[in-house]
């Protein structure tokens, strides 16, 4: 009773702070809309109008602390709800918290391990080394007898441990968002209630996709689960890898991992990658398209951001990870410490006439993206619909099977827009390569946005994650080919049955949408496909498929 009754006043409080921030924005918003309106309404998908209330909406959500952040983070990426323009302008909020105290930091160790800081690390670095909206990151070595290793520096015998990421929850911040969910799930249906025309938005629905999703961050074994997941799908890749949760060091509010010596991908990006370029962005891609094609296990939140790059020497045979060479940290800090293009480049050549090939890490796992046996019956009517060019049953499944069918506007239009662009793809199908998959989904996602068919989230997501990854790769390789890299793990997806990633009940539907692809996409688009015996289940086989997918032309 006692605590009931400390929450509804804090979230009273929280609710008065957050009116002071919003109300000025709401109340601007109807300014903004009616001097701006001609160009919002605009079909023109180049239109773009006066930004100064987003940018002021910008504000306030970063304003208003983790949760409001992470829900404009998320919103960017949602492009079937919102025009480009403000999805663009929300992907650059940033979290400008100030890390917290080290006395928090001990604490929630001592909590997690019953052990203190200095019982648990020979070294443990005050200044973290990231710090997010909801947690920070500090560099340490740990002591234990299986981690210690001999070392002697310039002034005698030491002892260092295995260098590892300790990552610490701020404090109070699962009561602050617990108290931001509740506001939010009060003011959106709210809002559904009062404002006709929000209810295709399903806004009580997407606050609770959201609330779902932060739920998960604010519990670190989530992270730590995820990444046994990764490691174990991608066991015998030797290009990618995961950090390592560290045994018996992952707790809701404290993960431990191994220390990753490597680069951030925002600096190959930014400054090229000579001649590993394409070698990267083959990484980068086939790395995904295993996630989402073989594994249905995504990272949701695969942006350069969470991806670090090291390298390791060229190998000629199947190596596991364990045994490959990487590469001196002195020659990392080269590359680190690198100012100019020049030195940079300097630097990878020097790596490239040594043999050295690059190898991707991908980072922060708390959030994953899964699809469910509704969703992958969905896709495969859908699928089956795209691979006849039957605009008109692609619009019409989309529509039927939108959470709000009796919200869409003008539905004669959207089956007419979807038919045209079909029918535009029909006729590039013999130059793949000449089709932005971006194009492709950035069409889809405006086309259901403007006439209000409320497609699954879920699908969003994904459809945005291949986006941005199609555009990073191409930065990286112009002449990336996102279709034609995907064919293989289609074609394997296709004569596998995916077991122990996939429920019984799900087996038969991707049986089913072998048979449907195998006669319908690969025979119409690539010729007919050799056949396979037996249903493709897990074993050896398995592997030297992981080794012809990785390393894939694209």
């Amino acid at each position: 009773m006692a605590q009931s009754a400390v929450f509804t006043a804090r979230t009273i409080v929280r609710f008065l702070v957050l009116a002071g921030l919003f109300g000025p924005v709401i109340v601007g918003f109807p300014v903004w809309y009616m001097t701006e309106r001609a160009i919002i309404n605009s079909d023109d998908p180049d239109a773009v109008p006066r930004l100064w209330w987003v940018r002021w909406l910008v504000w306030a959500l970063e304003t208003s602390g983790p949760t409001f952040i992470k829900l404009g983070q998320w919103a960017s990426s949602r492009a079937d709800l919102f025009p480009p323009y403000v999805c663009e302008a929300l992907s650059r909020l940033q979290a400008n918290v100030t890390p917290h105290s080290l006395e928090h930091t001990s604490r929630m160790i001592e909590d997690a391990f019953g052990a203190t800081i200095e019982e648990l690390f020979v070294r443990f670095d005050t200044t973290p080394i990231g710090c997010g909206a909801i947690a920070q990151v500090h560099y340490a070595e740990l002591r234990s007898r299986q981690a210690l290793v001999a070392h002697t520096d310039a002034t005698g015998a030491a002892e260092l441990g295995m260098p590892c990421a300790v990552k610490v929850l701020h404090p109070g911040v699962r009561d602050k968002i617990l108290v931001d969910l509740a506001i939010m799930t009060f003011g959106a249906r709210v809002i559904t209630a009062i404002v006709r025309d929000a209810e295709w938005l399903s806004l009580p629905e997407e606050v609770g996709m959201f609330g779902s999703m932060m739920k998960a961050q604010l519990d670190l074994t989530n992270e730590a689960r995820n990444l046994h997941i990764f490691k174990s799908n991608f066991r015998s890749w030797s290009s990618v890898g995961f950090p390592t949760p560290i045994e018996g060091m992952a707790a809701p509010n404290v993960l431990v991992e191994n220390y990753l010596d490597a680069l951030p991908m925002a600096k190959f990006l930014r400054l090229g990658g000579d001649g590993f370029d394409k070698r990267l962005a083959q990484i980068g891609l086939t790395t995904f398209l295993k996630m989402l094609i073989l594994d249905n296990h995504v990272h949701a939140d695969l942006h350069p951001g969470n991806m670090l790059v090291t390298f390791h020497k060229r190998v000629l045979r199947r190596t596991s990870i364990e045994d490959l060479e990487f590469v001196e940290h002195d020659r990392l800090e080269d590359l680190r410490n690198a100012q100019t293009r020049e030195e940079w480049t300097k630097a990878l050549r020097s790596l490239d006439e040594d043999d050295y090939v690059p190898f991707l890490y991908v980072i922060d796992t708390g959030l994953v993206s899964t699809l469910s046996q509704a969703h992958l019956r969905n896709f495969l009517d859908l699928f089956q619909a795209i691979t006849e060019f039957n605009g008109n049953r692609i619009s019409q499944l989309m529509i039927s099977r939108s959470r709000t069918p009796w919200t869409v506007v003008d539905p004669d239009g959207f089956t007419d827009s979807m038919t045209g662009f079909i029918r535009h793809i029909k006729d590039q199908t013999f130059a793949l390569k000449n089709i932005r998959v971006a194009d492709i989904l950035g069409f889809v996602l405006s086309t259901v946005r403007r006439h209000h068919v409320k497609i699954e989230g879920d699908f969003a997501n994904v459809a945005v994650s291949i986006m941005l990854l199609e555009g990073m790769g191409r930065q990286l390789e112009p002449s990336m080919d996102l279709l034609k890299a995907s064919v293989p793990f289609l074609r394997l997806a296709i004569a596998s049955r995916l077991e122990g990633v996939v429920s019984n009940n799900e087996v038969t539907m991707w049986r089913a949408l072998r048979k449907s692809a195998a006669e319908m996409v690969l025979g119409r688009w690539f010729g007919p496909q050799p056949a396979r015996g037996g249903d493709g289940g897990a074993g050896d086989g398995d592997v030297d498929n992981d080794v012809e997918l990785q390393n894939l032309e694209i």
